[in-house]
């Protein structure tokens, strides 16, 4: 019931915030690639996403179709792409379950083809990069990047799709590290060597 009542909510918000974000007022033609998103398109984060924030945040999708792209592919390559595994809670938000000791070790790939988390995949994702400074993360995820173990002023987020299935929401700790936030808790993915 709870989780059928924080969908809806989140849902609702969502197409609040779609409606408003859809014109852009800026003539630059550099900044038109971007569009205005939320974070509150993962049902797991608990928390909506106050219209100021995503007013500030801009994404890109990083699915390959850039055409200012450069041309060494390796260059372009997002450094999330790869095989990685489950190894602990990193921490949880305000609003979470307990933490799913059965997801630890659970495997997962992101590539441009496909993206896979223990047995859910999607087919050709749509990533989606965001760039949350520490203080709208706070506010976003009622947790502090400190608390994550990120001493930074701000964080790239990715959202696959919907970022309604587990796997397709996280954070980007490090190159070797990723934050996977699902039901409330963020857990840390480790690189495959």
């Amino acid at each position: 019931m709870k989780k059928w009542l924080l969908t809806s909510v989140v849902l609702a918000a969502v197409l609040a915030v779609s409606a408003c974000g859809n014109a852009n007022s800026n003539n630059d033609p550099a900044a038109s690639n971007a569009t205005n998103t939320s974070n509150a398109s993962n049902g797991a984060n608990g928390s909506g996403a106050s219209d100021a924030t995503n007013a500030s945040n801009n994404t890109n999708a990083s699915n390959g179709s850039n055409a200012n792209a450069p041309a060494d592919e390796s260059a372009a390559t997002p450094s999330y792409f790869g095989d990685w595994t489950v190894k602990g809670v990193a921490g949880s938000t305000a609003v979470s379950t307990a933490p799913d000791d059965s997801m630890i070790g659970t495997k997962a790939t992101y590539a441009s083809d496909k993206a896979v988390f223990g047995k859910d995949e999607i087919q050709k994702p749509e990533y989606k990069e965001e760039d949350i400074a520490k203080g709208d993360f706070a506010s976003e995820y009622r947790v502090q990047l400190k608390d994550l173990g990120i001493d930074a002023d701000s964080v790239k987020a990715v959202t696959i799709g919907d970022g309604a299935s587990p796997g397709s929401f996280f954070v980007v700790k490090d190159a070797q590290t990723l934050l996977v936030l699902w039901d409330g808790n963020f857990y840390e993915l480790q690189k495959a060597a």
